[in-house]
């Protein structure tokens, strides 16, 4: 679990996000693609965990709870929806 208030620190990129020199000896295009996945997944993770920690503070938890994680994901989903109609209030 998270501390709600606790303070995400990042001293630099993560490993994933540093930025490519060049592929390594032998490295294919396809793992270059491969990264690329993990680092924009990461990414997504990232942002969900930050959502969810602020949906925390919100309601004055102390801990990020999977409710919090559950409302993050939904209100992720229904931003890049088209369909509208299933945004409400999670059940």
């Amino acid at each position: 679990m998270h501390l709600c208030g606790a303070q995400l620190q990042t001293p630099g990129p993560a490993p994933l996000q540093r930025p490519r020199r060049g592929l390594a000896a032998g490295a294919s295009p396809r793992e270059a693609d491969d990264q690329g996945r993990q680092s924009a997944q990461f990414a997504h993770i990232e942002a969900l965990l930050m959502e969810a920690a602020t949906l925390c503070q919100a309601r004055s938890g102390a801990l990020v709870e999977p409710a919090d994680v559950h409302a993050a994901q939904h209100a992720t989903n229904c931003a890049t929806t088209t369909r509208k109609s299933n945004c409400t209030n999670p059940s």
